[in-house]
């Protein structure tokens, strides 16, 4: 049986890129995704779920979301789900899964001239950058 591990979502960036190289000089960008569900509830009230996605891109797409997006940019990726691990700051073990981008489309009207940068989210300061993973790598469980 082939199996299939693809994933697709619209949203709005919740950070600005935040770039880096892997150990071999590859670029990589690293940002959240927002994504919403909306729904009326029992009582005909509506009800709203959003649910933050942490995106990682290389090489081509990881240059177009560090020159065209900052926080709140709207995008549609197409991706695949990858699960590493890393120790944290405590020297714990922590698990991370993140959308690998494979396919990037800017939804803005009209790309920003010029990004303004601002600091990156907290959260994703404590998260190492990958080491060499290539974007093509499996990940064993």
């Amino acid at each position: 049986m082939k199996s299939k591990n693809r994933v697709e979502l619209m949203g709005n960036t919740g950070s600005s890129p935040r770039t880096g190289n892997t150990g071999s000089g590859k670029l990589y960008v690293y940002l959240s995704l927002a994504t919403s569900h909306r729904w009326k509830d029992a009582t005909g009230n509506y009800q709203q779920l959003t649910e933050w996605h942490k995106l990682i891109a290389y090489g081509r797409n990881a240059e177009i979301l560090r020159d065209y997006t900052q926080k709140g940019s709207s995008l549609a990726i197409e991706g695949r789900l990858r699960t590493r691990s890393y120790l944290d700051k405590k020297n714990e073990k922590r698990d991370i899964t993140e959308i690998v981008v494979e396919d990037v489309n800017l939804l803005d009207k009209k790309p920003p001239t010029q990004v303004i940068r601002d600091e990156p989210d907290q959260a994703d300061e404590s998260i190492p950058a990958p080491d060499d993973i290539s974007d093509h790598e499996s990940v064993p469980f």
